[in-house]
Parts: structure tokens; C-alpha cells; sequence
């Protein structure tokens, strides 16, 4: 197995994670209850963070703005900025018993560590697992990741778009979650 090349990449059929019906988009003390309570039973669950861009930063917050959370069937999302969506946050990073597993994790974790005080606990950067595992020199990306393990392509359009609005648009709701929700389907397949 050698990572892909982008042409590469352009060429597979596009990801197709999660639909906008299984996203969560918390906004309500419920949501965030019923997310603590449905990714509290999960074994691992797909992580991810997004960050407002520096052309979007004047006046705004540094750091993470959204935190994805992916299982199977679904997604969660949740902004930094809303007391009871980062209890639930919180409480799932800081759970030893779940295992949080994405790509390219290191800026993830500093900035919650660095911002918000967060010390995440049972982690597992699938970008060095499949580093590791194809023997490649250097860090490999989430699409490589993706294109080698499940032949598919993560598109990165809405990457650094501006996460710091107070509205997401759809294309980045499907973003954030199937950003996740790829680390999730990558680390099932690999325990297949």
C-alpha cells in the first residue's frame, strides 16, 4: 500500500458519509443530554475540530469554534461557544473509556488543551496509524487516508470557510460531520 498521488485521488467515487438527517447540530441543553448519553455507550467514536481561519479571525475567538463527534449512524456538532454543548464535549474527551480517533490530530488537541483547559484522554491519530502501518516518511493526509483505506475521495471544500459564523451552512454541516465520520469509518474498517 503506497499513498495516493492527487490525481490519484480526484479519480475515486466522492465519500458519502452521513446525510444532513443524522447530523446534530447542538443548540439545546436536550441535544447536548442526549448526545452525552448516546456517545457516553460508544467504544470509539470519529473526532474532529474546526477553527475559524485567520481572514475570519478580527474580533472573533481563537481556537477550536466546532467539535465533531461521529458514530455509524450519526453526528454531532458542537460549538465552542455554547455552555452545554462543551459540558458534553468535555465529558467525552475526558472519557478514558472512549476512544477518539481522527486525522492529523496534534492542532486539535493543542487547541483545546490551550483554550478551553481540555486534556483529552484515549486518543488515536489515524494519519500515524496508516503512516505507520504503509511505512510512508512523512505525515499523510485525512484524503489519503481515506482514498488508501476506504478507496473513496474526503472532499476539503468548505476547510476555510469561516466556522465562526452563528449559522452553519449546510455544506458545512456535511463537512464538519463526514469529516469525523470518515475517521470513524477508517478506524472500523482497520478493525475488520
Amino acid at each position: 500500500m503506497t499513498p495516493l498521488t492527487k490525481d490519484a485521488i480526484l479519480e475515486l467515487p466522492p465519500y458519502d458519509g452521513v446525510t444532513l438527517n443524522d447530523i446534530v447540530v447542538v443548540n439545546h441543553k436536550d441535544q447536548a443530554d442526549e448526545a452525552l448519553r448516546f456517545l457516553s455507550q460508544q467504544r470509539y467514536v470519529g473526532f474532529d475540530t474546526e477553527s475559524i481561519p485567520a481572514r475570519y479571525r478580527r474580533g472573533k475567538m481563537l481556537g477550536p469554534s466546532i467539535i465533531q463527534f461521529a458514530t455509524r449512524d450519526r453526528a454531532f456538532l458542537i460549538s465552542t461557544g455554547f455552555f452545554f454543548g462543551m459540558k458534553t464535549a468535555r465529558a467525552i474527551l475526558t472519557d478514558a473509556n472512549i476512544l477518539k480517533v481522527g486525522f492529523g490530530l496534534s492542532s486539535d488537541i493543542t487547541g483545546l488543551q490551550t483554550h478551553f483547559d481540555i486534556e483529552i484522554e484515549n486518543v488515536e491519530d489515524l494519519s500515524l496509524t496508516v503512516k505507520d502501518k504503509i511505512k510512508a516518511k512523512s505525515m499523510i493526509s485525512a484524503q489519503t487516508v481515506v482514498g488508501l483505506i476506504l478507496n473513496k475521495r474526503l472532499s476539503k471544500q468548505e476547510q476555510t470557510s469561516n466556522w465562526g459564523k452563528s449559522r452553519l451552512s449546510e455544506a458545512q454541516i456535511l463537512y464538519a460531520a463526514n469529516d469525523a465520520h470518515a475517521a470513524f469509518s477508517v478506524k472500523r474498517a482497520l478493525s475488520e
